[in-house]
């Protein structure tokens, strides 16, 4: 059992890198169930998996955060069609081009 939990750890922290890869934002939840299976695999390793559980909380923790940057990156923007001249100008610009 404790090695089942270990593969499936390993499963979606390649499936993870190949959807990042790809540019889909699935990467990162896989990515993040994989170090949370990680995280109960050394859990039930007990002392032996002390190191297995900081990386894992640690990777959680960065991916969490790459999840958050990717949801309010220019990338997505530019992906739903918004041009980066757009993204570029000021607020104010912006609104002067809308009132016209």
């Amino acid at each position: 059992m404790i090695s089942l939990i270990g593969w499936c750890g390993n499963l979606f922290f390649v499936f993870g890198a190949y959807f990042l890869a790809k540019k889909h934002i699935a990467g990162w939840y896989c990515q993040i169930f994989g170090n949370l299976c990680y995280l109960l695999y050394a859990l039930m390793l007990g002392i032996d998996g002390i190191s297995l559980f900081a990386l894992s909380v640690l990777l959680t923790v960065i991916n969490y955060y790459g999840l958050k940057q990717w949801k309010t990156s220019n990338w997505i923007k530019l992906k739903q069609g918004i041009s980066l001249d757009t993204l570029r100008r000021p607020i104010e610009h912006t609104k002067i081009i809308k009132e016209k």
